[in-house]
């Protein structure tokens, strides 16, 4: 299974509510369980990139702020979306785990330690998961969040930059930051499948 289950081994392991003690011995087994695990079962113990943000704001009771692009996809928002600074992230999971809790906490956290010398904003892109989304889907959703970021009156390319937690978005960063002078002569007028196509058989 791809990606580190960190994350998803945290984000159950925070809801243990018994002893240190136990929860001291709830980490290690989690974190086999995760490792070995299939993805239907996966998907079982953890929540969706959607429901878990939504959850997380009103824990946190935070606004929750979410774009619905024309396409479906959804991009949530840590600060505010007028903010013209703008972290675009790609969360880690091998395509296959959802965004957790644990990753939306470490995003808050860099964006108020960023805020402190100039506002800042994190887009948080919620990909479609394997194996309801098939590889390169997740790319196409990354260059179109991309796009839609870069189209919003007053926002330069310059402007957004790529945040990433894994080895599994090297790619898809690597494309955005290659075709980014493309896009200033071009006037974003693009497929957004264009631009992966010849990262389509990358691994």
């Amino acid at each position: 299974m791809g990606g580190d289950p960190s994350f998803a081994c945290k984000a159950v392991h925070t809801r243990c509510k018994t002893s240190d003690r136990v929860q001291g011995l709830c980490l290690p087994v989690l974190r086999y369980v995760l490792a070995n695990s299939t993805v239907p079962q996966e998907k079982w113990m953890l929540p969706a990139t959607d429901k878990a943000y939504l959850t997380w704001a009103r824990g946190k009771s935070l606004q929750h702020d979410t774009a619905l692009l024309a396409s479906g996809l959804k991009i949530h928002w840590i600060g505010k979306s007028s903010t013209q600074k703008v972290f675009l992230y790609f969360h880690d999971g091998g395509y296959v785990r959802p965004m957790s809790m644990e990753h939306l906490d470490w995003l808050l956290e860099l964006q108020t330690e960023l805020s402190k010398t100039k506002s800042v904003a994190i887009a948080a892109f919620s990909y479609t998961c394997a194996p309801e989304g098939q590889y390169p889907l997740q790319l196409r959703q990354g260059v179109e969040s991309l796009i839609w970021l870069l189209k919003t009156p007053g926002r330069k390319p310059e402007d957004v930059r790529d945040a990433i937690s894994s080895m599994n978005c090297v790619t898809l960063t690597d494309t955005l930051r290659a075709d980014i002078h493309w896009w200033r002569i071009s006037r974003w007028q693009l497929d957004p499948s264009s631009f992966v196509s010849h990262v389509a058989s990358s691994p």
